[in-house]
């Protein structure tokens, strides 16, 4: 699927990871009354994940996370 000239990527559950799905939805970040994955989640699991498409991701999240200490 393209949204505004990027690609995003769907999947039916969480492998790679040692988190429920309970887990995930009680840390989701809510935007416009939306649950999303915490951006700490979606860093976890793409290193663990270690695809070469997902390296610069981690550069930014880490980066964002960095200055946004919460």
């Amino acid at each position: 699927i393209e949204l505004d000239g990027g690609e995003m990527e769907f999947f039916n559950g969480w492998a790679w990871g040692n988190w429920t799905a309970d887990e995930l939805i009680d840390s989701a970040d809510i935007i416009d009354e939306i649950r999303f994955v915490s951006l700490q989640y979606v860093l976890k699991w793409k290193q663990l994940m270690g695809r070469e498409k997902d390296q610069e991701d981690i550069k930014l999240i880490d980066a964002y996370l960095s200055n946004n200490k919460r």
